[in-house]
C-alpha cells in the first residue's frame, strides 16, 4: 500500500499500534518504514506502552486521550480511584496521574507532564464501559475512595470529596461491601450513612446491614483519628473531629 493511502488510513485511528499499522500495510517491512518516517516528519507520536498517535494539524497536538491510551495498555485494563472518579464527575484532588488496573504489574511511565500508575486491583465485579474507556462503575468507586482515601487526598479533601457523591442505591452498596468483605469498611460506611456525610435511598436497610456485619474489633477511620480522634461506641470505630456531626 502506498504511503499516502496508509496514512489517510492510519490518521483516523486516534490510539494505533504497529500491528494496527501492519493490517492497513499488509508489510511488516513498510510498517517499520512508515512508523520511523512519520515520527521524524513528526506526523505521529509515539506514546507510552509501544502505541502512536496521530498529530492533529490543526493543534498541533496529538489526538489521544489519556485515559483511553490507559485501557490500552492491555485488552482488559480498565481505571480506578482517582482517575475513574474523575470520570464520574466525583471531586477528588486534581492530579495529572492516571491510575490504571492491569492483569500484569507494569512500571510507571511518564508521558507530556502525565504519570501512569498501576493499581492492581479485583477485575470480577464492578466495571462498566463509558465509550472507549472502561473503569470500575459509580458505587464500587465511591466505596474505594472511601477505604483508601487517606493515599490520595487530606480530611477536608474527602468531605469535599463526600459532598459531590450523589444519592447511592442501598442494594448496590451491599452488594459491593458483600464482595469487598471487610469489617472496616462496613464501620466506614455505616457510620457515614448514619451521620449524614453519604445519602443513600432506604438508609435504615443500609445502616442495619452495615452494623450487623462490623464484627467485634475497635478501628480507627483513618491515620488522623490515631492522633485525635473521638470513639463511636456504636460504630466501635475512632473517628477524626472533621467528620464527627
Amino acid at each position: 500500500m502506498k504511503e499516502k493511502e496508509a496514512f489517510e488510513k492510519i490518521k483516523k485511528i486516534n490510539i494505533f499500534s504497529s500491528e494496527d499499522l501492519k493490517r492497513i500495510t499488509a508489510s511488516k517491512r513498510m510498517t517499520y518504514i512508515y512508523i520511523k518516517k512519520w515520527l521524524k516528519e513528526i506526523k505521529i507520536v509515539k506514546l507510552p506502552f509501544f502505541l502512536y498517535s496521530p498529530i492533529d494539524p490543526e493543534t498541533s497536538k496529538y489526538k489521544a486521550d489519556l485515559f483511553e491510551l490507559a485501557c490500552k495498555i492491555e485488552e482488559d485494563a480498565f481505571l480506578v480511584l482517582l482517575s475513574a472518579s474523575k470520570i464520574h464527575n466525583l471531586k477528588v484532588p486534581d492530579i495529572n496521574t492516571i491510575y490504571v488496573s492491569t492483569s500484569k504489574r507494569f512500571n510507571v511511565k511518564k508521558f507530556d507532564g502525565w504519570t501512569f500508575k498501576p493499581r492492581i486491583l479485583d477485575d470480577s465485579f464492578g466495571i462498566e464501559e463509558y465509550g472507549n474507556l472502561r473503569l470500575t462503575n459509580y458505587t464500587r468507586t465511591v466505596l474505594e475512595m472511601i477505604r483508601e482515601f487517606n493515599k490520595y487526598m487530606n480530611l477536608y479533601e474527602f468531605l469535599d470529596f463526600l459532598k459531590s457523591v450523589k444519592t447511592l442505591d442501598s442494594e448496590n452498596v451491599k452488594k459491593t461491601l458483600e464482595v469487598f468483605d471487610s469489617n472496616i469498611l462496613y464501620q466506614k460506611i455505616g457510620y457515614l450513612v448514619d451521620i449524614g456525610l453519604i445519602n443513600v435511598y432506604e438508609p435504615d436497610y443500609l445502616i442495619n446491614f452495615c452494623f450487623n456485619n462490623i464484627g467485634k474489633s475497635s478501628r480507627f477511620f483513618c491515620k488522623k483519628a490515631k492522633i485525635k480522634g473521638s470513639y463511636n461506641t456504636k460504630w466501635q470505630l475512632v473517628v477524626p473531629e472533621e467528620l464527627r456531626i
